[in-house]
């Protein structure tokens, strides 16, 4: 045990030193890795200097959608209680079920117990030593050599495509893929029982991730690594480790139910979640090489290029390509695993970019037909990772092997840059500019300069790198120099390439001392109920941060029932997220309708919202009170009866606001009561919480009392402590049956599949942990 430590303590501490490096100004400078800059930007902040533009762009969705929820988990976690539901976003939906927050993956907690925003830099830190160190122990258990497996760490663990995703949830499963190979080969060797645990721990932290089809892909690669090593073996032998894989696999996705069935049952309700589309264009590939070909974010011209920067930027590093090609062409053995990564790599990277054939079938194929498979890069960022592993483990081997090594590579070294000069000779003229360019000066003008210096910067490299490999074959450096100075250079390449990526800016801008003057309006707006949208303003679940509940919302899967409501009425709703048009005539209808109490403006914003009173207008926004809102509880004495979901959304859609509140579409067999009709009451909300809302009624007669909130599975409701049904009202809300008086109803988000989840997750671990000590126990009295 006391040797394995010191053998640890290279690959654990030097990645670690290097992603403190690589986020050193929110690491040990003082700032946050966040961005949280976004937000200020737009209405109703506005408040950056002149001149000033957002650090990265593309980070819009840390920025408006996991940060916030990010918070909301933090405090539901702190208050003992899992993230079931999001009160404020939409009108309600469900938490869990959208995985993308995380929640129970082990990192996350790291925001829970801490600061959160402080604690940012160090999951990022942790996320990426945890890949490197993963890819080190892997490569090692495959015979590799100690100083290869640290350069096949390094380029795994700090590769372009890793973090630029380091702030979405795609990353937590991307960092376990490593881990997953290396609980899979131990599995394929020893056949223990342990083995198959540590795969069904592994997996299941994947998908417990927040990312399913980033674990899918995960799954899908370890479970093509199982089949490729059991094929060798003895058949029994075979066919027993095979069922303990499998029942590694059954166990790992047992452990994630508690994630896994609440989402099942949010897709059975929700529109189409199909994240397919095109793949990427196949010059996009040149960013393998050429990564800041079309610019990069947080520079001049960063949203460039044939994709944006974050889908199609695989690089590794200018060495270990060079190594991975010069390793595959230097045969040596074992030649098995090295063309398992030469197909895995290939067929990523077929299937990611616009091939034809291989791309269009893999788009068809049950599963994969509704991911974006161009996220395979990072299968092929693992691949090529190891690839290298081997090529520099080849420059170890007989003479004859390490000369191949580097005859490949410097052919590799040298095409890019003469077919990027062929086809662009004019280029030449502009080597000065590009020089100027990679030196640091920003300042130069037009695309061709920006192009070359991203054509210099792999010439500087790969002189370098070739320098370094041509005295390993003659022999001149070896051993740990050799390493040392080749890791070195790996770390230096991916490091700059990588730096500011991630933004780190001032807490201050993620956490305003003070709120500015359009948000205090809309607050004090909704002091008495009610919520709020924003009209090319305010994105939608930034809204919570502030104590608002925005009527819409950006969360994974969208409920069928509001969606299509907001679109009939005139909105636009996507598989994630709604908005609002500000011309369009419908729209006082739509905000109506959804309770929309407070509209927050871009300043200059033309409007169809006239007929409502300017409660607030200056230069970081305007504020209209949009008192024709529905009150977001209120008894209803007559209904129209509806079938289906089809006809409440005509019958609401036709209606207008006011037949919504005074004869609402209730999806119920109980016929409207004949007689006299009543206008309808108001009913007041006495509290509300992330699962709990308490309503205050006092019907005239016997009526619905509907309540603004998503008709969702899951929520129970009680009328003076006795159950009764939820009926679906105005296609989206909830209603139910009150006698006349006095009375309170309080609606309870219980929801059966997070129990079901709950108890399968339970189960599975106790199994895991269970298996992992009678293991262990075995293994020391043998």
């Amino acid at each position: 045990m006391s040797a394995r430590r010191p053998a640890l303590l290279v690959p654990v501490v030097v990645p670690f030193l290097l992603a403190v490096l690589l986020f050193l100004p929110a690491t040990l400078g003082g700032k946050v890795l966040s961005a949280s800059d976004l937000p200020r930007f737009a209405a109703p902040f506005l408040d950056q200097p002149a001149g000033a533009v957002p650090q990265n762009p593309l980070q819009f969705d840390a920025a408006n959608v996991f940060e916030p929820d990010g918070l909301l988990v933090r405090r539901a976690l702190r208050e003992g209680r899992l993230p079931l539901w999001a009160p404020a976003l939409s009108a309600g939906r469900p938490l869990l079920a959208a995985q993308q927050s995380a929640p129970l993956f082990p990192l996350t907690w790291l925001g829970v117990v801490g600061p959160f925003w402080e604690t940012l830099a160090w999951i990022a830190v942790l996320e990426l030593t945890l890949a490197a160190l993963g890819t080190f122990l892997f490569a090692q258990s495959l015979g590799l050599s100690r100083g290869a497996s640290l350069l096949g760490a390094l380029t795994f663990g700090f590769g372009t495509y890793l973090i630029v995703w380091l702030m979405h949830p795609h990353a937590h499963a991307y960092v376990l893929l490593p881990w997953a190979f290396l609980a899979s080969e131990r599995l394929c060797r020893r056949g223990r029982v342990g083995d198959g645990a540590w795969l069904a721990l592994v997996l299941g932290l994947a998908w417990l991730g927040g990312q399913p089809e980033a674990a899918l892909l995960v799954t899908l690669a370890a479970s093509g690594w199982t089949v490729s090593r059991l094929v060798g073996l003895e058949r029994s032998l075979a066919l027993r480790r095979g069922a303990l894989a499998v029942a590694g696999l059954g166990v790992g996705l047992a452990l994630s139910a508690v994630m896994l069935v609440p989402l099942l049952e949010a897709l059975g309700v929700s529109l189409s979640t199909s994240r397919a589309g095109a793949p990427l264009p196949v010059k996009a590939a040149l960013s393998v090489v050429f990564p800041e070909y079309w610019f990069r974010p947080g520079r001049p011209g960063g949203m460039a290029g044939p994709a944006n920067f974050t889908e199609r930027t695989l690089y590794v590093g200018v060495l270990p390509l060079l190594l991975a090609a010069g390793g595959l062409a230097a045969g040596g053995r074992p030649r098995g695993p090295k063309l398992f990564f030469a197909a895995l790599a290939a067929v990523a990277l077929l299937i990611a970019f616009d091939t034809g054939p291989v791309a269009a079938l893999a788009a068809k194929l049950p599963g994969l037909d509704r991911i974006n498979l161009s996220r395979c890069l990072a299968l092929a960022s693992f691949a090529i990772a190891l690839l290298a592993a081997y090529g520099f483990e080849g420059l170890c081997g007989e003479a004859s092997q390490r000369r191949r090594v580097l005859a490949v590579a410097a052919v590799l070294a040298v095409l890019p840059v003469l077919g990027v000069f062929a086809a662009h000779p004019g280029w030449l003229t502009v080597l000065p500019d590009g020089a100027r360019r990679l030196l640091g000066n920003d300042t130069v003008g037009g695309a061709d300069p920006i192009a070359v210096a991203a054509v210099l910067r792999w010439t500087v490299f790969a002189g370098v790198g070739l320098i370094l490999l041509g005295l390993m074959v003659r022999g001149r450096a070896r051993g740990t120099p050799a390493v040392a100075v080749a890791c070195a250079l790996v770390a230096l390449d991916l490091i700059t390439m990588g730096w500011d990526y991630n933004p780190a800016i001032d807490k201050g801008q993620a956490v305003p001392a003070t709120l500015p003057p359009p948000l205090v309006e809309m607050r004090r707006l909704v002091a008495g109920g009610g919520r709020v949208v924003g009209i090319d303003a305010l994105e939608p679940n930034t809204a919570p941060r502030w104590g608002l509940r925005d009527v819409r919302g950006h969360e994974q899967p969208t409920v069928r029932r509001t969606a299509t409501l907001w679109s009939a009425l005139g909105g636009s709703a996507s598989v994630s997220t709604e908005a609002v048009s500000p011309s369009s005539p419908r729209t006082p209808a739509l905000l109506d309708v959804f309770g929309a109490r407070a509209v927050v403006l871009a300043p200059g914003t033309q409007s169809s919202l006239g007929a409502d009173r300017t409660a607030y207008s200056g230069p970081d926004g305007i504020v209209l009170d949009h008192r024709s809102a529905l009150p977001e509880a209120f008894v209803a004495y007559r209904w129209r009866r509806s079938r289906s979901l089809r006809q409440s959304v005509l019958l609401t859609a036709l209606g207008g606001p006011g037949a919504a509140q005074a004869a609402p579409a209730i999806e119920t067999t109980e016929a409207p009561p004949a007689g006299e009709s009543r206008p309808p009451t108001s009913a007041r909300i006495l509290s509300r919480s992330d699962t709990v809302v308490r309503v205050a009624v006092r019907a005239a007669a016997p009526g619905r009392l509907v309540l603004l909130d998503t008709f969702y599975p899951g929520w129970t409701a009680e009328v003076d402590g006795r159950k009764t049904t939820i009926e679906a009202a105005d296609a989206a809300f909830r209603a139910v049956a009150v006698p006349a008086g006095r009375h309170e109803v309080r609606f309870t988000y219980r929801p059966a599949s997070v129990l079901i989840g709950g108890v399968l997750s339970l189960l599975a671990l106790v199994t895991i942990v269970g298996t992992l000590v009678v293991d262990r126990r075995r293994a020391r009295a043998g």
